[in-house]
């Protein structure tokens, strides 16, 4: 878990405060309000920003109502032999107005080649055992929904309700390794191209003809695809307030 979330007047309820306790008892799902919910996402994006996950990178759109995102899949944070490597996965996720009280709902930009993730919407399922074990205002639930997205990809195993049926049923086969693949690929070969359907969604600035293809054959070389994705990670941040994103 994270650290409790602070807010003005708040105590740490790790501390036992009577007085956290008993600001946290008076929220409820009936008397939230736009001010105070406005507080608690910018309060949980500040804290994503300053305990980053790996390879996850995200951006507020819309009045904190929705979040541009994008996950970089690499052996930096992921096991070698991993059919996603390489992908530039983008997703959008949208918070209902009774959050933290109900779960965010995510959907990939990019098509992913996953059980969990529909191959016609994109929306994807993250689960929800998680959710029910965290309290509202005191853990950082926009933190562990991304973390939870981010898992999908390194947990591949068949689901009890599949959103992608064909997905599930071959993922010990060399067709969910194929399909996978070509998912990553094309991940990567269109995230500078706008998609249909997600405006807010993260647009990289254009790159030189080529410079795809000569990214993804030094990827195939683990040594080489450490110091491309770490120089690559550093040159992101960088850029990432200005030129990287055109429409956000």
């Amino acid at each position: 878990k994270l650290q409790f979330l602070y807010f003005i007047g708040w105590e740490d309820r790790e501390g036992g405060s009577e007085k956290g306790g008993e600001m946290e008892a008076k929220v409820t799902r009936h008397n939230l309000t736009p001010a105070l919910r406005a507080q608690l996402m910018c309060k949980e994006y500040s804290m994503l920003c300053e305990r980053p996950l790996g390879g996850v990178y995200l951006h507020p759109v819309d009045a904190f109502n929705e979040w541009a995102g994008v996950i970089f899949i690499n052996m930096l944070n992921t096991e070698e032999g991993n059919p996603y490597i390489g992908g530039v996965f983008r997703f959008v996720i949208h918070f209902p107005e009774t959050y933290p009280f109900d779960k965010p709902s995510c959907r990939f930009c990019s098509a992913v080649y996953h059980p969990s993730v529909s191959d016609i919407s994109g929306v994807a399922d993250v689960g929800y055992e998680w959710f029910k074990e965290l309290t509202p205002f005191v853990d950082n639930i926009a933190y562990h929904f991304v973390r939870q997205i981010r898992q999908i990809f390194t947990t591949l195993r068949p689901r009890d309700n599949p959103l992608n049926a064909q997905a599930n049923t071959s993922i010990s086969s060399s067709l969910f390794i194929e399909k996978a693949v070509e998912s990553a690929n094309q991940s990567l070969l269109s995230c500078n191209n706008p998609v249909k359907g997600f405006p807010n969604a993260m647009k990289f600035s254009d790159l030189p003809d080529g410079a795809i293809q000569t990214i993804l054959s030094l990827l195939e070389d683990r040594d080489k695809a450490i110091d491309i994705l770490t120089w690559f990670r550093l040159v992101f941040l960088q850029v990432s307030s200005t030129t990287a994103f055109k429409n956000v």
